[in-house]
């Protein structure tokens, strides 16, 4: 077994090695959550929602990058923008749910911005002595367009998508994905809240080692699951899976051709294939809560039944990976074992998360070191 303190990087990185998880003290150590959302949660691109919900000028979604509240519109131009969810004057949310806004309206005391996030009025500010509307502008934050997905970064300093995952496009070629934004329309999207450390939800979405145990009459049924049947490739920080098609054992059973995946560090990964594209995000709340969105895109010539087929297998697969997360969860907060131990034959992408979370909390410490 082994028995490091989580300050101890260099030891914890050669336990990863050697096929052994954090400590189970990772999963519940406010000072060591706290170093995750600074060196891995506050930087790089997150996935908030499609561009078939900004079709229209002053169409808006609501989502989060990292822990920062984000709006994206689309204003009367035309343009896209990204900017935090949060009111300059008292730091209320100046956007309330999706839809069509004609401005950005704060109900606490009615400031109201224009969709691209310039002030537009504040109310008694006409008294004020020096008030330029132009200083207090919604902060606006980098969005970029993959297929028909918004990412929005809450970094300014972060690299491009493409620069910050060098090999997503390349594997995304590779498992030869459709990203046209026109081959699919916004069918529904799932939201569940997990009672869970965000590194167990994420062990959990990136290995299938679990398939055949935990969805026995939902995923497993569909897809060819057990070790062998299907390819994983593992990057820098990007996972790739292909599960080839399943033989059909009833009539009314639906039957996969192709199933491909691709998961970018840390929480999100897009699902292509037959009838439906599926995009996940995890958002982290604290170090016992995940909160997830599933978005189900389908194909503009699918057949309905088949869609609402497919959507019942994913969200029976979402409610199980729940109930799992959830008791792996209660267990190991407990600290009834010091920490997981790895199949290096069957779980490499858990290894490979942690030590891409060790990685990042090392480069985060050198940079404080630097300063």
């Amino acid at each position: 077994m082994i028995d490091h303190t989580l300050k101890d990087l260099e030891s914890l990185s050669r336990a990863v090695e050697n096929g052994w998880g954090l400590p189970v003290v990772s999963y519940s150590d406010s000072d060591w959550f706290a170093r995750e959302q600074a060196a891995i949660f506050d930087r790089g691109w997150y996935y908030v929602g499609t561009v078939h919900r900004l079709k229209e000028p002053g169409d808006v979604i609501l989502g989060h990058a990292g822990r920062i509240p984000v709006v994206v519109t689309k204003s009367r131009d035309g343009a896209l923008h990204a900017v935090i969810n949060v009111c300059r004057h008292r730091g209320h949310p100046v956007c309330q749910k999706d839809g069509n806004h004609r401005l950005l309206s704060c109900p606490y005391h009615g400031w109201t911005y224009e969709l691209d996030g310039r002030l537009r009025g504040a109310p008694g500010s006409e008294a004020e002595r020096d008030f330029d509307k132009s200083e207090f502008s919604l902060t606006s934050l980098r969005l970029e367009i993959w297929g028909p997905m918004v990412f929005v970064s809450p970094d300014p300093e972060t690299t491009p998508l493409a620069e910050h995952f060098p090999d997503f496009r390349e594997i995304a070629t590779k498992r030869d994905f459709n990203l046209d934004p026109d081959a699919d329309t916004h069918h529904r999207r799932y939201e569940s809240t997990a009672k869970a450390n965000w590194k167990i939800w994420y062990d959990n979405t990136l290995e299938c080692f679990h398939c055949p145990h935990v969805h026995g009459t939902s995923f497993n049924d569909a897809y060819a699951v057990e070790q062998g049947d299907y390819e994983c490739l593992i990057r820098d920080r990007v996972v790739s899976y292909y599960f080839p098609p399943k033989p059909q054992r009833a009539a009314n059973q639906l039957q996969v051709t192709w199933n491909k995946h691709l998961h970018l560090f840390p929480g999100f990964f897009v699902t292509q294939q037959d009838d439906i594209m599926l995009v996940h995000q995890m958002r982290v709340i604290d170090p016992g809560t995940t909160h997830v969105i599933w978005d189900i895109l389908a194909e503009d010539d699918a057949d309905p039944d088949r869609v609402e087929g497919w959507c019942k297998i994913w969200e029976d697969t979402l409610v199980e990976d729940k109930i799992a997360v959830e008791a792996v969860h209660n267990n190991i907060s407990a600290q009834t074992f010091t920490a997981n131990r790895y199949m290096a034959a069957h779980e490499p992408v858990p290894q490979n998360i942690n030590r891409w979370i060790l990685e990042a909390i090392t480069a985060l410490d050198t940079r404080h070191a630097a300063e």
